[in-house]
């Protein structure tokens, strides 16, 4: 008899990835009672067992250690979520153990489904640092799942199942073995299958991952997604459930972005010159006229329009020459798409500067997303993503400008990294640079954005009033913040 396994049929409340199955030679079916042993093809398509016993009708389960003491009676089948999941490999698949059964007969092919789900969960790294995931959480209207430690699929991994109606809280726990972390190089994206128990009203279920900076560990971001398809959830809805994490900002109708983690700077050196993301997201560039020069060796971060090293057009100088009327965002003489960011991948074309159109959709089309504040002491503005959830313990973001710089405080890094974990922005305000002096620092911002036009550059200027787009001279040195394309 040869044994087929399929996901559940379109329309179920619950999927696996692909409808496929993990069939693992040695392993034990029970068919109408009785234990047998599995053979798998030689593709690890299919499997086999022998000497069955006819029947007008089989019920079996697969595999038969997830749950020895299931009842197949007639048509009904009682199965108890299993406690323990395994990863298992065989002819290079690799997936969970998930349980199967069958009640019936076809052509002489026994054909098993799925009691329960896999969500594949996608950690795409977006940061600019290297991460490593700390646990992923998946959460339905009555059951959770939880990791305390993230994995690399060669790891086995557990389950605890606790779903009795007493407790605190029907909690599945996903513990890790081998103490392992999963590891996701900046630009990378990694995928971990997780077990799912059958969601509940409404089939909505939220993906949590927590993850830390690998080279600061006290740099901790969670991010969450909610799969909010209502009524019965098909193969290609709960089947594959990426999950791509982080604070993502609508630019346009149907365009989303990511913002880098800090403004951008460059180091002044004729023998090792480079670019970087402020290291926190409130960091400003001790602004020291001397810094300004080709070989100074200090960082600095207020540069003229597009001058990123392209053309002769410098990072410490005034701009000279200017670019005709047009948009320098991916092209040569925009500052991410033209150099590698030394912690952001390090590769060019990945980074790029918004364009005047998407600043305005930003500030002024996203009603209530805007707002001043004073951060950990300094000035600047607060953006919020679209998939804003208010952190607990910090104060209630506040939209507008009604106390000035003072309508939102976050007093301390560590209140403010609450908020930075949700996926708020902060653009702090460092004035403008004329010629070797630097003017407005105290009192406002200075952003560029794609444009030039008739000579003149376009920039979002913050201040205690508020923020809108002017024109400014391209000659000015002004801050710069990049972002990434959502794919």
């Amino acid at each position: 008899m040869e044994l087929v396994a399929e996901g559940f049929d379109r329309g179920a409340k619950a999927e696996v990835s692909g409808g496929e199955a993990c069939w693992v030679n040695g392993e034990t079916v029970r068919i109408n009672g009785v234990d047998m042993t599995v053979t798998v093809s030689a593709d690890g398509n299919s499997a086999y067992v022998s000497d069955v016993e006819r029947a007008d009708v089989y019920r079996a389960l697969y595999p038969n250690t997830l749950n020895p003491t299931a009842l197949l009676n007639d048509d009904d089948v009682t199965v108890t979520i299993p406690r323990a999941y395994t990863y298992r490999v065989s002819h290079g698949h690799q997936a969970l153990d998930l349980p199967m059964v069958s009640r019936a007969t076809s052509g002489g092919r026994l054909l098993f489904k799925h009691l329960t789900a896999a969500v594949v969960v996608e950690v795409k790294n977006d940061f600019g640092i290297d991460i490593q995931v700390d646990s992923i959480v998946v959460s339905s209207d009555s059951y959770q799942l939880s990791g305390s430690r993230a994995i690399t699929l060669t790891e086995s991994l557990a389950v605890s199942a606790c779903t009795t109606a007493t407790a605190a809280d029907r909690r599945v726990a996903v513990r890790f073995n081998g103490g392992t972390t999963l590891t996701v190089a900046s630009g990378e994206t990694r995928q971990v299958q997780v077990p799912v128990l059958p969601v509940g009203a409404g089939n909505k279920f939220t993906v949590t991952v927590a993850t830390h900076n690998v080279g600061d560990a006290a740099m901790q971001y969670t991010f969450s997604r909610t799969q909010t398809t209502g009524g019965a959830l098909s193969r290609a809805q709960m089947g594959y459930a990426p999950a791509k994490f982080g604070g993502v900002f609508s630019v346009a109708a149907n365009k989303q972005v990511r913002f880098s983690p800090g403004n951008l700077q460059y180091y002044c050196s004729s023998s090792s010159p480079q670019w970087r993301f402020a290291q926190h997201q409130y960091d400003v560039a001790t602004f020291a006229a001397a810094a300004y020069a080709a070989n100074s060796g200090q960082w600095i971060d207020l540069f003229g329009f597009a001058n990123n090293g392209c053309g002769a057009r410098y990072p410490y100088s005034n701009g000279s020459e200017y670019l005709p009327d047009t948009s320098i965002s991916k092209t040569p003489y925009d500052w991410g798409w033209n150099n590698a960011i030394t912690n952001g991948g390090n590769v060019t074309s990945r980074w790029r500067t918004l364009t005047a159109a998407e600043w305005s959709y930003l500030i002024s089309d996203r009603s209530g997303c805007v707002g001043l504040a004073l951060v950990n002491g300094y000035k600047g503005m607060i953006i919020i993503p679209d998939n804003w959830v208010q952190p607990a313990d910090v104060s209630t973001f506040v939209s507008g400008t009604s106390r000035g710089y003072q309508t939102n405080i976050y007093g301390s890094e560590a209140k403010w990294a609450k908020m930075e974990v949700a996926g708020a922005v902060f653009l702090p305000i460092n004035g403008y640079r004329d010629n070797t002096t630097q003017k407005e620092n105290a009192t406002a911002g200075h952003y560029w954005t794609d444009k030039l036009e008739s000579s003149k550059a376009k920039k979002l200027l913050i201040n205690s009033s508020g923020e809108a787009l002017y024109d400014a001279q391209p000659a000015y040195g002004m801050s710069v913040r990049l972002v990434r394309d959502v794919q």
